[in-house]
Formats: structure tokens, sequence, C-alpha cells
């Protein structure tokens, strides 16, 4: 007699997300072109742009920390988080773009004043940065056991056939409100925004 296939344990197991599209916000440092800049000083300012991204994916390993049951739970939202891990996007579109003064206070990243572009003359650019927004945006789908039989499902669970209907009556993983209250997890904010810059200049 043949045993019943065991279903894998897609709590603990790496997954995807993919959003088809998301904001996002870029930060890239500009210095003059006769500069090698070591301080903050050093800098003209930092380049902020406001970014619509289409056909982003994150991943996480998902070992044992609950992240699946937080994404599938709706949790997302501000800025996506560390341990989302960002893979690639198809294409970006830059909405907004502007200059900015910048200054290090401590080991927070401070935005100052703006900067007008025609002022400032030819420069390089720098390191930079980007941050994804989850708000307002949900996933399109995910992508179960992401380095074995990678099973697509929505953002509630259920398994997807190939024109994206739901397969089955319910959700393919399922867990309890104590499970989701029991995650130790959050997104990003804006303070994590200023902290991880401010720390590239703490070398």
């Amino acid at each position: 007699m043949a045993r019943a296939k065991k279903t894998p344990d897609y709590l603990n197991l790496p997954f995807e997300v993919y959003f088809k599209r998301m904001s996002a916000y870029g930060y890239e440092l500009i210095y003059a072109n006769d500069v090698s800049p070591e301080t903050p000083d050093d800098y003209i300012g930092i380049i902020v742009r406001n970014i619509r991204s289409f056909g982003v994916t994150f991943g996480s390993a998902n070992k044992g920390d609950g992240s699946l049951i937080y994404v599938l739970a709706g949790r997302l939202g501000d800025l996506a988080p560390n341990w989302l891990r960002f893979i690639c996007d198809e294409d970006q579109d830059v909405r907004s773009e502007r200059i900015y003064k910048f200054k290090i206070d401590g080991q927070a990243f401070i935005l100052g004043d703006e900067i007008d572009a025609d002022d400032i003359g030819n420069y390089e650019y720098g390191d930079n940065w980007e941050f994804y927004s989850c708000e307002d945006f949900s996933p399109a789908y995910l992508v179960l056991d992401a380095d074995g039989s990678r099973v697509m499902v929505d953002s509630e669970g259920y398994c997807l056939a190939e024109d994206d209907s739901r397969i089955g009556e319910k959700p393919l993983v399922e867990f309890t409100k104590d499970e989701l209250y029991a995650v130790d997890l959050s997104n990003n904010d804006f303070d994590d925004v200023s902290e991880e810059i401010g720390k590239y200049f703490q070398k």
C-alpha cells in the first residue's frame, strides 16, 4: 500500500513574496568631482527619489521565525523589513527626485534644506540605498518551499492554478491566533532609514 505523501512544513521552509508594484524611496550620496569623500562634510548632499517599482520579489529563509505567518496575516506595511531579502525588480519609474543637504547627529541621518541642482555644478555619485514600502500594496502571490517544489499561493495562502484562480476550499498554510501573536517580527520605518544610513558613516 502506497504511503500518503507528506505535506512539506511550509512554515519552516524558504519562501518568496512577489508584488506587482510597490513604492520605494531611494537615497544616493553625491560629492564634488575633485573630492574623495571620507566624512559627511565631504558630500554635497544626497539625492532623494520617490520611485514606483514593478515586479518586485523578496525572499525569506523562514527558519522558524514566523515570517511566513507574518506575511500571510497581512502584517506587512510601512517599509519592508530587513528580514525580507530583496531579490530583484523588473522595472522602476522615478516619480520625483530632489537633492538635500544632510547631517549625521550621533548615529542618526537627518535631512536638511533642499538644494537647487543648478547651483552645484558637476558631481559624482556615491553609495546608495533603497527602501520599499508595502503600505497600500498586497503581495500578488507567494512561492512556498522556494528552494524545492515552489508552490504558488495567494496572499491568504490559497493554492493558485496557472490562471491565478484558487485551488481548494481552505488555505494550504494555516496557523492559529496564538501562533500569530507569538511572532516577534516587525516592519521598518523611517527611523530605521535614518539609522541605516547613519551607520554608513560610523566607520
